[in-house]
């Protein structure tokens, strides 16, 4: 099976979404997206654009950190 992922699992999203009871498709409709980047970010294909964490951090009453919408560090490059 191929690994698109480019960032880690966002099981955070994910456990906050069940713990709601609501599919993916639920929270898209709630968010203004569809449930297939509601997939691709808890999978972790893809992350969230700012507009987005901050819909999805008022959908869920959550901080960016509890829901795991911090953006990944920037990759460091040492040249020779």
């Amino acid at each position: 099976m191929k690994n698109d992922r480019k960032f880690p699992l966002n099981s955070r999203l994910h456990d906050a979404r069940v713990e709601r009871g609501w599919s993916q498709q639920n929270l898209a409709e709630q968010v203004g997206t569809t449930p297939v980047n509601i997939s691709r970010w808890e999978n972790g294909s893809t992350f969230p654009s700012p507009y987005f964490r901050q819909r999805l951090c008022e959908v869920f009453g959550k901080t960016p950190a509890e829901l795991g919408l911090l953006p990944p560090p920037p990759i460091s490059r040492i040249g020779n």
